[in-house]
This record gives C-alpha cells, sequence and structure tokens, in this order.
C-alpha cells in the first residue's frame, strides 16, 4: 500500500461532534461517536456500514478521546503515585485527507517501564499531528526502497522500522517492530532472545513510553477493547504468551478495529474472518529464518505467501463488519500457522508469597533493574507485583498475582536465567531446578 502522507492543511473543517450522514462521504453512519461500532461483542442488526471509498465519517465515529465523549483518567503503573492523565484527540478534515491531532495519552491504565522506573522519563502529554489519506488506494508504482520491509521487494512503500506507523484508536502512536538497538522488541518480550545491548521492557498491551514521555504500542494494542471482570484491572490483561493475548478478546466476534495506518487503511484486532467467513486467529505469514532469532530485527524474518491469513503487508482484502462489501485492512497478528518464536516459551513453575511489604517491593525492583531482567522474563509479574505494593502504604498487603495473568499453573517464561533467583526477595519456585522448553 501507499504510505501517502499529504498536508492535510487546507479546507479543512472540524468534525470533532459530527453526527449522522457526512454531506461529503455519503456513508451510512450511527447517529453515536461510537467507540468500537459494536465489535467488542457479537455484532448487532444495528452494526453501522460505511463506505470504504471516503473513509472520514468511519473515522470520525471510531476514535476515542474526542471532544464531548467519556474520557476516564488513567494511571502510570510503573510510579508509586496514583496519576490523572487525561487522553485527547481531535480529528479535522478537508476533501482528500484526515488530520488527527492528539496528546498520545492512552484511555487505558498503562506502564512506562524502564524509561520512567531507572530516569524519571515518565510517560506525558505530546503535541501530535498525523496527515491520512480520506479515500486510501492501493499502491501500484513499485520501485520503493526495500531496507524496511525487504520481502516486499520494493512492490510497496515500506512503514518505518523504528518510530511512527500507524495511530491507535485512543490517538497512541504505533510504532515499528524494532526497538531501539535494532532487534525485535515483541521477539525479545517473549523470551526469543537476550537484548544484550540496551535494556528494554514491554509493559501491559505490549506499550512502554521513549525518550521525552512518548509512550507508544510495537504490537497487539488489543487491551482497547478489552473488559475486565468484576475486580480485575488492566494488569490482569494477559500478555504472557502470544496465545494468551488472542484469548483476551477471544469472543466469538471479528476483532475491533484498533487503529488506522499511515496509508490510510484500518487496523484490526487478531480476530478475523478466513475465506469461510469463520471468525479465526489471524496469523502471518512471517517466520523467522532458521537459526535467527529476531535479534537483527526484520531482517532475520522470510514471508512465506500463504503459510498465513495475511499478505506480504499483514493485510488482505475482504468483508469486516463495518465494511460488508470488503476493504483491505490489515490485522494486529501475534503468530504464524507453523511453529516459529512465538509458540516456544520457557517455564517454570512459580508462586509468590502472600504478603509483600513496601519495604520488600522497593527491593524487588531495584533487583530487576539491577539484573536488568527483561519483560519476558520470570521477574515482570514480579516487578508488577511489586510496583502495585509499593502504591500502598508500608504495611504488609495481601498481594498475589492476578489469576488472568498467568500461565496454566502458574508458568511464566524464565528467559534463560536461572529460575527463582529472587527467592530470598520475596519469591520461590515450586520446583527451581526444572527449566524446559515446552
Amino acid at each position: 500500500t501507499d504510505n501517502e502522507t499529504g498536508d492535510g492543511t487546507g479546507n479543512e473543517t472540524d468534525n470533532n461532534t459530527t453526527e449522522g450522514t457526512d454531506d461529503n462521504a455519503g456513508n451510512q453512519t450511527g447517529t453515536e461517536n461510537e467507540t468500537d461500532n459494536g465489535t467488542d461483542g457479537p455484532t448487532e442488526p444495528t452494526q453501522p456500514t460505511y463506505d470504504p471509498s471516503d473513509m472520514g465519517q468511519f473515522w470520525v465515529d471510531v476514535f476515542r478521546c474526542q471532544a464531548g465523549q467519556n474520557i476516564t483518567q488513567v494511571d502510570d503503573l510503573s510510579t508509586a503515585a496514583v496519576e490523572t492523565h487525561e487522553c485527547s484527540v481531535s480529528i479535522t478534515m478537508n476533501e482528500t485527507h484526515i488530520t488527527i491531532t492528539t496528546n498520545g495519552l492512552p484511555d487505558h491504565d498503562f506502564e512506562s517501564t524502564l524509561a520512567c522506573t531507572q530516569a524519571n522519563d515518565c510517560t506525558r502529554a505530546q503535541n501530535y499531528e498525523w496527515t491520512v489519506p480520506r479515500s486510501p488506494v492501493n499502491d501500484t508504482t513499485g520501485g520503493h526502497d526495500a531496507t524496511n520491509c525487504p520481502e516486499a521487494n520494493g512492490d510497496y512503500e515500506c512503514a518505518a522500522a523504528l518510530g511512527e506507523v500507524a495511530i491507535a484508536i485512543n490517538g497512541v502512536p504505533f510504532y515499528g517492530p524494532e526497538d531501539g538497538p535494532g532487534g525485535d522488541a515483541v521477539a525479545s518480550h517473549h523470551g526469543v532472545y537476550e537484548e544484550d545491548r540496551q535494556p528494554i521492557e514491554l509493559g501491559v498491551c505490549h506499550a512502554h513510553n521513549g525518550q521525552g514521555g512518548t509512550f507508544h504500542y510495537h504490537a497487539d494494542a488489543n487491551c482497547l477493547h478489552w473488559h475486565p471482570d468484576e475486580g480485575e484491572g488492566m494488569l490482569d490483561y494477559n500478555i504472557s504468551t502470544p496465545a494468551a493475548v488472542a484469548e483476551n478478546t477471544a469472543n466469538g466476534s471479528h476483532s475491533a478495529v484498533i487503529g488506522v495506518a499511515m496509508d490510510g487503511y484500518p487496523i484490526y484486532g487478531l480476530w478475523g474472518y478466513d475465506d469461510q467467513m469463520n471468525i479465526v486467529e489471524m496469523k502471518s505469514s512471517y517466520k523467522l529464518k532458521d537459526g535467527e532469532t529476531g535479534y537483527n530485527g526484520i531482517d532475520d524474518y522470510i514471508y512465506l505467501q500463504g503459510l498465513g491469513h495475511l499478505d506480504v503487508c499483514n493485510g488482505h482484502f475482504g468483508p469486516t463488519p463495518e465494511f460488508p462489501d470488503g476493504i483491505y485492512h490489515y490485522h494486529s497478528t501475534m503468530r504464524t500457522v507453523k511453529a516459529t518464536w512465538a509458540s516456544r516459551t520457557f517455564c517454570c513453575a512459580t508462586t509468590v508469597k502472600p504478603s509483600l511489604t513496601r519495604a520488600m517491593a522497593a527491593q524487588i525492583v531495584r533487583g530487576s533493574e539491577k539484573h536488568g531482567a527483561p519483560a519476558s522474563g520470570l521477574l515482570l509479574p514480579v516487578v508488577r507485583a511489586a510496583r502495585a505494593a509499593a502504591k500502598a502504604d508500608n504495611s504488609p498487603m495481601s498481594h498475589r498475582f492476578p489469576q488472568r495473568s498467568h500461565l496454566p499453573r502458574s508458568c511464566f517464561g524464565c528467559w534463560r536465567l536461572p529460575c527463582c533467583f529472587y527467592v530470598n526477595e520475596g519469591i520461590s519456585c515450586q520446583n527451581p531446578a526444572v527449566l524446559f522448553e515446552g
């Protein structure tokens, strides 16, 4: 697809509160600024549908955090304080382009992770402005630089390997797959390789913030449409394995839209329609090259047409609930059809002492930073528990891992480290001698 951006500066009209039908679009829409288009649960008969040749009204309807909408204050779970962050999004458009202005703050509790806990550079409001085409078209020109997507052979313009490649419907940017040192941030998070060039930790929803307080997603973002059960919080959104991520939003329906790519096409979550219109977890057609781990980023992957459901751009043409006659769209995926890194986990059974004091919590956090434990390892749930305890007072408190954050039988990835090397800091293993690939 063509990553057309345009200038989006002429004849803009403020459509922040647009309702009903846009005179220019001719789209059949609902009468409210809906944020999930009814796709979080089973599709309703009143599902609004849109004209894919003009996406203006669609984006006005699906983007959250706009003026007049209900905006919830959210907390950075990496800090001891309880913050009151609020997201902000404004949508304007002219005849050809849509301009999205945001402050880059999410509408769910989040984790800034290491930039915040180690350098006090925590998530804060930004001043973003992106422009995307109102009527996206396929790129048929070819001849593009293939550096950032070598498997496309120059047939399509590449999204950036680093930095912003898409915008989530809450105004938070998606970054490319690679982290600062050049490795696959998600593969590192799930323990496929040890990122030894720079400490990297992804938090809930596979997100974190970078320098300057710039919060962003590297993958997933399906927590946008996750509904916690009573008594649950955002840390109960399970990112322990790729399979667990998919199960978070497995409700028998096509996934809702989670964002827009810079070329103007929509990005959906993990669940979509296969060729027989069955709801399936969408699988990528990329796999790791033999002997590679993702340490070298995108260069470690090869595209095999037909391996999964999606094309070389991780998208396909087909119907969605909002576009029943079909539209080209992307999916946020975590796995391929055949075994790759995403199906490999390193496990040991773990338990946590039922009581953590603030002092113990601080000791665990300091220990994790000292050893550079990655987000994929045994310590991520422990550090989260510690940070949650650190928000409480100094008296002993009962703190157990949320049930949904567990792998079966409380098994967490061990990141090739000796299991339970924090036995004396509040953690014990049922069988610390066992480390196996499962």
